[in-house]
Parts: C-alpha cells; sequence; structure tokens
C-alpha cells in the first residue's frame, strides 16, 4: 500500500497493491466505529468514521485557507488508519 502513501492513487496501482488496497478498504467495514456515538450517531464502522468526519468538518474547511492542508491530513489520517488496522 506504500503506492497511496506515496500520494499516487489507485489508478498507478499494480494489480496486487489495488487488491490490497481494496482488502484494506473492506477491513475498515468490519471494524467497529471509533466515534462518539451521541455525535455521530449513524457510524457503524471504521469507514463511517471518517466519512462522519469530512460531514461534519465540511462546511467549516471547504471555503477557507486551511482546506488544502486539511484535506491532505485527513487523507494522510486514512492511510495511516488502513496501514495500521488493516494492514
Amino acid at each position: 500500500m506504500s503506492v497511496i502513501i506515496n500520494g499516487h492513487g489507485p489508478r498507478s496501482m499494480s494489480a496486487n497493491d489495488r487488491k490490497e488496497y481494496i482488502s484494506a478498504v473492506k477491513c475498515m467495514y468490519r471494524h467497529k466505529t471509533h466515534a462518539n456515538r451521541r455525535k455521530v450517531p449513524g457510524a457503524r464502522n471504521r469507514l463511517d468514521d471518517f466519512v462522519a468526519s469530512h460531514l461534519i468538518e465540511g462546511d467549516k474547511i471547504h471555503f477557507n485557507g486551511y482546506m488544502f492542508a486539511w484535506h491532505r491530513h485527513f487523507v494522510w489520517l486514512y492511510e495511516q488508519a488502513l496501514e495500521d488496522e488493516c494492514g
């Protein structure tokens, strides 16, 4: 999965790396949410955590100068979760 972390997307991955990435994303569905149930009652798994974070922070982030830095950090956190929690 180092292809993702190095800033490349799935289209530039080898077939094997793409397979590992898809497997890790599916693994995120199997992991329980880390989100606060009061703040994000609909979150059921780790992938939901990332969707919820983006939705909650989206209005604050998308319309200011921090947008690109925030998204870069957000993607980094997602990639770290894929690596650390799902190999």
